[in-house]
């Protein structure tokens, strides 16, 4: 165990995700000359948990089909050509039950390219753990409460041992500054508010960057049976994140500035959407990875450098607020 950081002069800036945390400099310069940061594309909705407000609504064991290994190919390639850096997969089941899941690396990496992947963690190996940068599912340190969010009992064993193979491929270094490699993605809400303090000291403990996000309204997310036991208010939400501003200045780093608009803590207020365009695994392209109502094209009818130069996208980018109605943001 790494012990805690302790109070120091001159605050530390807390790390970035390489690959999908843009700085202010790198979002106003890609606005300001054209071009993309990023491409999030969707892996069918397969998964081996049941999270009761997954707003993706990935099916336990479905054998859903996605994007072809050529399509891949192709949306990385036309990503590249716009500017890219990464390509993250996000959004739809669990990347690691796709089986083009290492062909996908080794063709992002043939890029030059940077893959990021959200993941549950728990079919993570030490070999995968070495090849991308990983936001990996954590909720709680409570294993009754990790196994309630996800709906299957016993997982947070798998999903611990997947976030320990990480910490032992060296993911995290808490005196590192700049970009890591490692991340904690946790949903925010009633059932585990108070245990995410203890999850957000031990990422800042171990290098890891925290990405805390409220529930995402969309998906399973809209047939919770009792909603007021999850979803957690904007009054809640803001205290939720002052109180992890102080722990941030207890532990010596920089806090991350509160800012109307926000639903995530760890990365600021989402810029992503006037950067980045995602594709799901069925083709269809949209403005944002949360959002459904945004679409802009179909890679299967028409080719994706036409849909990244659609009049519709460049004016969503320029937009100083985001447009999806889907995320519980900051007044």
């Amino acid at each position: 165990m790494i012990s805690a950081r302790r109070n120091t002069a001159a605050p530390i800036t807390p790390p970035r995700l390489k690959g999908y945390m843009p700085s202010k400099l790198e979002v106003e310069g890609i606005i300001r000359e054209g071009g993309i940061y990023g491409v999030f594309v969707g892996v069918p909705g397969n998964c081996n948990l049941g999270c009761p407000f997954c707003y993706a609504g990935a099916n336990r064991g479905g054998n859903a089909e996605g994007l072809t290994l050529d399509e891949w190919k192709h949306v990385i390639d036309v990503a590249k050509k716009h500017g890219a850096g990464s390509i993250v997969i996000a959004g739809e089941g669990e990347p690691l039950m796709d089986e083009k899941f290492f062909d996908i690396l080794d063709y992002v990496h043939g890029k030059g390219m940077t893959l990021v992947v959200f993941t549950n963690g728990t079919l993570m190996t030490p070999e995968i753990a070495k090849g991308a940068t990983v936001i990996a599912k954590l909720n709680s340190w409570k294993p009754e409460v990790q196994d309630e969010m996800v709906g299957v009992p016993d997982a947070h064993k798998r999903m611990y041992r997947g976030l320990n193979y990480l910490l032992d491929a060296g993911f995290g270094d808490p005196e590192r500054g700049g970009e890591g490699r490692i991340g904690v993605d946790s949903a925010i809400t009633w059932k585990n508010i108070k245990d995410l303090y203890d999850v957000f000291r031990f990422c800042r403990n171990h290098g890891i960057v925290p990405y805390f996000e409220a529930l995402i309204e969309q998906g399973r997310a809209l047939a919770l049976k009792n909603p007021e036991e999850w979803q957690v208010t904007r009054e809640a939400l803001r205290e939720f994140f002052e109180n992890l501003r102080e722990i941030d200045r207890e532990l010596g780093f920089e806090p991350p500035a509160i800012e109307k608009g926000m639903h995530v803590f760890g990365c600021g207020k989402c810029q992503r959407y006037r950067v980045m365009v995602a594709v799901g695994p069925d083709g269809k392209v949209t403005s944002c990875v949360s959002s459904r109502d945004l679409e802009l094209g179909n890679i299967r009818e028409k080719e994706f450098d036409e849909i990244l130069k659609n009049p519709q996208l460049k004016e969503i980018m320029g937009m100083l607020e985001c447009p999806s109605k889907s995320c519980t943001k900051l007044d």
